[in-house]
């Protein structure tokens, strides 16, 4: 990329599809300032939707049939009840059909709930030794050393 090509805006480096390894080290050096500017602004408005947010909530959970409306926009404000993930009665199926719940653990489909063993740890010494590290993340660190006078 020649210095007539270099954009202005420190984060418009590459488009998706392009090879992120061919953008220049300088480049990403000069997007972690904008970085941390945006992330702060964007915590800041976190803030300020969730405090929203907050309110709107109270306000329909206290009246459920309601729908706030503002015409003049066209924005409407309402509660949308959500469908949590299955929960499977694991004592229930290996007692009922134990056959089929040696095939789920076998199959890997069965774990432990990590809160649920350390509220029961007295009555579950032991278990430690069978228990590995879950599935790690990685998670991109920007700090800046010390805030500038």
């Amino acid at each position: 990329m020649t210095t007539e090509e270099t954009p202005t805006d420190p984060w418009k480096f590459y488009t998706l599809g392009e090879d992120p390894d061919a953008v220049e080290r300088g480049q990403l050096l000069r997007m972690l300032r904008a970085y941390i500017e945006c992330r702060h602004v964007r915590d800041l408005e976190a803030k300020r939707l969730e405090t929203m947010g907050g309110h709107l909530k109270d306000f329909l959970n206290k009246h459920p049939e309601e729908t706030l409306w503002d015409g003049e926009n066209e924005i409407k404000a309402r509660l949308q009840e959500r469908k949590g993930a299955n929960i499977y009665d694991l004592l229930s199926l290996r007692e009922k059909d134990p056959v089929l719940f040696k095939r789920a653990l076998g199959l890997g489909c069965v774990s432990l709930d990590p809160k649920a063993v350390k509220l029961h740890e007295e009555q579950l010494v032991g278990i430690e030794r069978y228990a590995g590290p879950g599935k790690g993340t990685v998670a991109l660190q920007v700090e800046r050393k010390k805030e500038r006078p």
